[in-house]
């Protein structure tokens, strides 16, 4: 199913884009991609590099965020259906197979998520969704940011 619905991976397993293009998927999913959410994009992926640094010698934030947000968003909100939307969330979230890099991906979707100061139910969905898809506890994983 899903390799007929939606493209193959750009990016490599495991990988700070990927991570971005998760949490930028879960802040699409209620049907928009508020102002906010947009501008926190680029310090998330910033972040998200820092905190990588065991597989970056010099954490370098290119200009491939830019693309993450408007290639992610454009697929998220074109899609009508709730389901197909958490399926492409499923689609983004099998390239995160390393533990740590998977509760970063929750924060980090928390923090593009929450950046317009709301997080809308769909959004809450998908988070838990996504964690229950990798076995984690979401709550254990947000409790120091929520």
């Amino acid at each position: 199913m899903e390799g007929s619905l939606f493209e193959e991976h750009r990016y490599g397993g495991d990988s700070p884009e990927a991570v971005l293009q998760c949490a930028v998927a879960v802040a699409c999913i209620d049907g928009e991609f508020a102002s906010d959410e947009r501008e926190r994009v680029r310090k998330v992926y910033a972040d998200i590099c820092r905190e990588m640094t065991f597989a970056y010698n010099a954490p370098d934030v290119s200009d491939e965020y830019a693309y993450i947000s408007e290639s992610t968003s454009e697929t998220v909100l074109a899609m009508n259906d709730q389901e197909v939307k958490l399926a492409y969330i499923d689609h983004c979230g099998a390239l995160i197979s390393d533990a740590d890099l998977r509760e970063l991906t929750l924060i980090m979707s928390l923090r593009v998520a929450g950046a317009d100061a709301e997080l809308a139910g769909a959004e809450s969905i998908a988070l838990g969704h996504l964690a229950k898809s990798w076995k984690i506890n979401l709550s254990d994983v947000l409790a120091p940011y929520v």
